[in-house]
This record gives C-alpha cells, structure tokens and sequence, in this order.
C-alpha cells in the first residue's frame, strides 16, 4: 500500500479540517468480509471499498489526562473529542477514582490507521497499521472483528468493533469520516486502557502474569500455556474495557428487526444477519 499523500481538500484545505492528519491513499487491493450464508456457514469474500484515508490519532496526551478520562468512559459519559485527542471534561477531576488508573503509565500511544470507505449505506472499516492490532497476540481482545480482514504481505489485520450499528448513528447533516474518526478514537483510548490491564489468567482464577512487562512472557510462562492454538492450561487475557458495551451474541435477537443490522453493512436485521443469527442461537438453548 503506498503511504503517500494525495492532495484532497478544497482550494488546499485539508479535506476533513477536524482530522487535517488524514489523507487520502492508494485503495488495498486484499481486503476481504468474513460473511455468513442462511446456513450460517462462513463465506469469503474480497470487497472493495471507494476511498481509503490514512492518518495518526493519538487519544492521549498524556497519562493525567488518560486517567481523567478513564473517569468519563467508566461513567459513560459523553467524550470530547479534538483531532483524535480525548479531551478530560472539568467534572473528572471529582468523579470516582478507577482502580485501573495504577497500572496506566505510558498511555500517550500512538496509532497510524486505515479508513476505508464504502458505498453507502455501508459504515467505514479501520484498522491499525501500527502498532498492528490482530486477533494471534489479542486472542482475547474483546471487540475486534474477525470478519474484516485486511491481508498484508507480513500479517492479516482485523477490523476494530468501534460501535454497533444498531445503536449508533451518524448526523445527517455532518461528513461521515469526521464522525467515525472521533469514535476510531474512543474505541482507541478504551483499548489502550485494556492493554495496559490485562493480565494472564489461568484455571481457577490464578494470576499467571501481571501483564505490565508482557516481554517476560515467554521466559516465564510455560509455553504450552498460552501461545498454542490448545493449550494443555486453560488461559485467558483479561483487560478492563471501560464503558457499557452493546448488545452482542445472542442478544442480538433482542435488536428490533425493522431497524439497521448491527453488522454496519447498511442493511436492516431482517434482510441481514438475523438470517442467519436466529436458527443459530435458538437451535443452541
């Protein structure tokens, strides 16, 4: 993919003046859905979307600020968002202290990510080019979307589960790509919160790793206990991923039929995954 610029604004302004770091790119060419059919059997299928944009988005300025709006996502509360940046609301200072503001340090990360764009009423995707974010090392990372697949030469990317699209939607009288990146950037700050608190559980509970080093993973962890694909010791990663979360799984079925999918393809829920959602979870009660 070529990371060169393309000049897209108008009379030279940048083409999204809230996110001016974003450009236009070359369109990938290996982007693919992991769909379902009625069957509720998995279909591959390539896509391909009509614009691409690429840029940094940085939630945090530092860890103060990071903790303070650690405070306002915990609470669900609403999140200013300036050119990617979270900006902490003057009430945070007084709010509830989390117990997960401990173990943030060195929250100021940086992510260089891909906006496609799609025909709509199809919602963008994004993924994060660096640091990479895929499911190998995040097995446990709790919204990725393993059905949006961008291959590279090195790694497949998986798509960020930002909102659901049921749930959220876009003003109509906003551009859509600014919208979508200030919720890119929530979705970026709770997963840098849920990196720097995860830890390694094994059976019963057990604490097998703190997760503040994770490069001592490998020396002291037995190997068979959390990198094969089955492990002999039950693992799990567990991070704190402030915020109420959607509907999810078989409480999809309680989604209005009527409304828009959940999935972000533009489709209602009848015409879209309850197709296949509903033989699935209702055969599993």
């Amino acid at each position: 993919m070529n990371n060169g610029a393309i000049a897209h604004g108008e009379a030279g302004l940048p083409a999204f003046p809230l996110f001016p770091q974003f450009v236009a790119v070359e369109l990938p060419t290996n982007v693919f859905l992991m769909d379902r059919n009625a069957l509720g059997q998995s279909v591959k299928t390539r896509v391909h979307p009509i614009r691409a944009w690429q840029g940094i988005l940085t939630p945090f300025a530092n860890d103060t600020e990071a903790k303070q709006v650690l405070r306002s996502l915990a609470a669900d509360r609403p999140i200013a968002v300036d050119g990617g940046r979270l900006v902490p609301m003057p009430e945070s200072a007084m709010m509830k202290v989390q117990d997960a503001e401990s173990r943030m340090s060195e929250m100021s990360i940086s992510f260089d990510v891909l906006v496609l764009e799609f025909e709509p009423p199809a919602h963008p995707w994004v993924f994060s080019l660096s640091p990479p974010i895929f499911q190998r090392p995040q097995r446990h990372h709790p919204h990725l979307r393993s059905d949006r697949l961008l291959e590279l030469p090195s790694r497949t990317l998986h798509g960020f589960c930002v909102y659901s699209a049921s749930e959220f939607t876009f003003e109509s009288s906003q551009p859509v790509i600014p919208q979508f990146l200030a919720q890119v950037s929530i979705f970026l700050g709770k997963h840098a919160v849920w990196m720097r608190t995860q830890r390694l559980f094994g059976m019963g509970r057990k604490i097998l790793h703190d997760g503040i080093d994770l490069s001592t993973v490998a020396s002291t962890i037995p190997v068979d206990a959390c990198w094969q694909r089955r492990p002999a010791t039950f693992t799990t990663w567990v991070g704190y991923w402030p915020g109420t979360g959607a509907e999810n799984g078989a409480n999809h079925l309680l989604l209005d039929p009527n409304k828009e999918c959940w999935c972000g393809k533009g489709r209602l829920y009848k015409d879209c995954c309850l197709i296949w959602e509903q033989p699935l979870y209702e055969n599993a009660k």
